[in-house]
């Protein structure tokens, strides 16, 4: 489908009194997608920044104003932005808007149809995404410039998780149990592997590899498997849990490890020569599978109610903050962090909830530095380019917010609640019993269709 020229109702809010900042990127060296030239770096061109999901960037500290804020409209965002060098993408229910990122304003829209997607991701001067549900689910590059269609490639299951890209392919992980490997420039399908399970997290691409976690709905263990990025084949390694434990994050990579968290409450670091692990952090975490730890310096990892901040030699706990308020917010909502995911900028780790509140936990004390109410929907993760930070309310009348440092703003000094390990027990056990269930379900209808015995 072809671009269009904005039609949806858009109107950037300034806030007041201030004058909307120009985006000061910051350049780096890489390779384009066909490997012909040297261009600049994009700031965040997909979930958790780059490949590895490292989520860090050299990005503005806290305190934060808002510089603008655009109602993308056609449905509303499903995922955070990704940020090219002169514009930010993100995907909505209906279609994929192109901003401004010094000023919020419309660069180019266009029409996808309804269906799961995570945030898009940009390789070279292209970016792509998500269209569609089921069978007829495909990947689609657009130009970054107007929003034209270069390229579609069905992958025939659902892609709910962000799209990655990396050494000129495109990675795409499916509900089928598919890992595919799409050639950026033409979408022509260079491999694909079936590891099995349901593919719900976003993959990672390390020293070769590209990791994915799947979950086998019949038993609930969740299993890490690495294969070769360029070729795809049979695993190059895998690692599955010892009991239930799904639903797992996306793997994040450092370091020579690979880190996921999975919900019987672990936090694991496996050693990318072999798939052994390093270390176990026992959490008591339970997770999400669209959440991405952030692979910096410490590890900083979310579940549905909390914060960690992990040392990535040992896994030793840094500090955990409570950013769940488990009291019910106006209109039944509850302040959890599902669906978003942390990014490290500026000595803090940023990151939404499902009630709107964007908060920054300073990395060395564990401590809430600063907080803002950005609406009414969940946040998703949050993108940064140079002098900005953009954060994405999710959902119908949700809204791309763009914020810099305020340097007349006020920081707090907020200490972590009472850490409600209990609860999280309690959602742990759920989830084994969960996948407990669907064994027995499964067995039971496997009875009576061989109906009674001889």
């Amino acid at each position: 489908m072809s671009s269009r020229p904005p039609s949806y109702n858009h109107t950037p809010r300034r806030a007041p009194g201030l004058r909307a900042a120009v985006a000061a990127v910051a350049f780096l060296a890489v390779v384009s997608p066909a490997g012909a030239a040297a261009q600049e770096a994009d700031p965040w061109p997909m979930a958790g920044r780059d490949p590895a999901h490292t989520a860090t960037a050299d990005a503005p500290a806290p305190p934060y104003r808002e510089v603008w804020t655009s109602d993308v409209g056609l449905g509303g965002p499903l995922a955070g932005p990704a940020v090219a060098r002169d514009v930010v993408v993100v995907v909505t229910e209906r279609g994929v808007v192109g901003l401004d990122p010094a000023t919020g304003e419309p660069r180019w829209e266009a029409s996808r149809a309804e269906g799961p997607a995570g945030p898009p991701a940009v390789a070279g001067d292209l970016v792509v995404h998500t269209s569609g549900s089921g069978s007829a689910t495909a990947v689609v590059a657009r130009t970054l410039t107007d929003g034209r269609e270069l390229w579609r490639a069905f992958v025939d299951s659902e892609v709910g998780s962000g799209l990655v890209a990396a050494d000129g392919l495109v990675y795409a992980a499916t509900a089928a149990g598919e890992l595919i490997a799409l050639h950026a420039e033409t979408g022509e399908e260079e491999w694909r592997s079936d590891v099995g399970g349901r593919l719900e997290a976003t993959p990672a691409v390390a020293d070769g590899l590209v990791l994915v976690a799947s979950e086998e709905p019949s038993t609930g263990v969740a299993t890490v498997f690495a294969l070769d990025a360029a070729t795809g084949g049979d695993p190059e390694w895998r690692f599955a849990t010892p009991g239930p434990a799904v639903p797992a994050s996306a793997p994040a990579s450092a370091d020579g490890r690979a880190v996921v968290a999975t919900s019987d409450g672990m936090v694991r670091a496996l050693n990318l020569d072999g798939g052994g692990e390093a270390w176990t952090a026992d959490v008591r975490a339970a997770v999400s599978a669209r959440q991405v730890p952030a692979a910096s310096a410490p590890f900083v990892v979310a579940d549905r109610l909390h914060l960690y901040a992990l040392e990535p030699e040992g896994g030793e706990e840094r500090w955990t903050f409570l950013l769940a308020d488990l009291a019910e917010l106006p209109g039944g909502r509850r302040n959890t962090l599902s669906p978003a995911s942390p990014a490290v900028l500026g000595g803090a780790a940023v990151i939404g909830d499902t009630s709107g509140t964007l908060s920054a936990i300073d990395l060395a004390s564990g401590r809430r530095v600063w907080r803002r109410d950005l609406g009414s929907g969940p946040l998703g993760p949050v993108a940064a380019s140079g002098d900005l930070l953009y954060a994405t309310t999710l959902g119908s009348g949700g809204s791309v917010t763009a914020l810099e440092h305020d340097p007349s703003g006020t920081l707090i000094d907020e200490p972590s609640p009472t850490t409600v390990f209990p609860l999280r027990a309690v959602l742990n056990f759920a989830l084994a019993a969960l996948g407990l269930g669907l064994v027995a379900f499964g067995l039971s209808r496997l009875a009576l269709r061989r109906g009674p015995a001889s």
